[in-house]
């Protein structure tokens, strides 16, 4: 399942020439990521009213899920961006 920002989050890492590098810390730091995302959760009240609140809870969901972070990585792989 592709999340509606996938394509918002690629372009922005592509931009600060982050691409690459995000697909490594996704690959090398995997059973951490879940619980980077629990930590995520305690900034959830900062970043709620917020534009980006949507996103960032995106964000969390696709970091949580195993099948998601695994789509997601090979998402940012293909070409484009």
């Amino acid at each position: 399942m592709q999340s509606t920002y996938w394509s918002d989050w690629k372009s922005r890492l592509a931009r600060w020439g982050l691409r690459s590098t995000a697909c490594v810390v996704l690959d090398h730091t995997a059973p951490l990521i879940p619980f980077a995302a629990q930590i995520m959760l305690i900034g959830w009240p900062v970043v709620r009213g917020f534009s980006l609140e949507k996103q960032y809870g995106a964000l969390i969901a696709t970091l949580e899920d195993d099948q998601q972070r695994q789509q997601f990585r090979a998402y940012l792989q293909e070409p484009g961006p």
